[in-house]
């Protein structure tokens, strides 16, 4: 009994490793999410303030596609970022759940 307690705890160990590691990229890749988003934000805003004084038809057209661009990127940045928030989450419970299992074995 005590081989198999010993297998089951080296397995748990390694899925709480993995599980660490997948928990710390996608931080990582939230973090980006979040620096790409500001920086878009920031670009949405020197557009904004650039096409105020613009004349001729042409050029306004042409900064406004710009600016509806940046918008879009900022959608799929939040919509990216909601995401890796709910994996995140998601992920923490999952872990919460293994330890519950692992300390509930050891008695």
């Amino acid at each position: 009994m005590d081989a198999a307690g010993d297998v089951a705890e080296r397995i748990f160990d390694e899925e709480d490793a993995n599980l660490q590691e997948v928990r710390d990229q996608s931080q990582e890749f939230k973090e980006e999410l979040d620096q790409k988003s500001e920086v878009s934000e920031r670009n949405l805003g020197r557009v904004s303030d650039a096409t105020a004084p613009l004349e001729g038809r042409e050029v306004i057209d042409e900064a406004r596609e710009i600016k509806e661009g940046f918008l879009e990127d900022l959608e799929m940045l939040r919509e990216f970022r909601d995401r890796v928030a709910e994996v995140l989450d998601r992920d923490e419970e999952v872990r919460a759940e293994l330890h519950r299992v692992r300390e509930g074995g050891e008695q």
